[in-house]
């Protein structure tokens, strides 16, 4: 038995199953934080999100095409969906990992007493040009 046995046409084996790789590493992220269940809460979160609905909102829209036009195939229309899902779930997720990063980076200043953008004396005097 094949691993996908209905492709749509003109979509290759190997691209469906590096797209369902992406899916899983890109649910398991959650996974670096710990094993706990609330990292296993996010990754069933996340395969819900990129494998039902996303694909079946998109799905949904495109139904009247496919009533319109009998030939359209909604295959592509749901692995389209699984695509936009897994970018912006990757999206979300960096942009999360970034604020966490910029958090911490201004509680580290904080801590060492300094304000955010102002310029100490060393640096700005190896900043500086020589006049010639």
């Amino acid at each position: 038995m094949a691993l996908f046995p209905k492709t749509p046409v003109g979509v290759p084996r190997a691209l469906l199953a590096v797209l369902l790789l992406a899916v899983a590493l890109t649910a398991g992220i959650p996974l670096r934080y710990g094993y706990g269940p609330a990292q296993w809460l996010e990754v069933g979160w996340q395969l819900l999100l990129m494998l039902l609905l996303v694909p079946g909102g998109l799905m949904l829209l495109a139904v009247p095409l496919w009533l319109r036009d009998r030939s359209f195939d909604l295959r592509k229309v749901y692995l389209m969906g699984v695509f936009a899902a897994c970018i912006a779930s990757l999206q979300i997720m960096h942009g999360d990992s970034m604020a966490k990063r910029m958090s911490e980076k201004r509680a580290a200043e904080a801590l060492q007493g300094g304000q955010p953008g102002r310029v100490v004396a060393g640096q700005a005097a190896a900043n500086q040009v020589p006049a010639e």
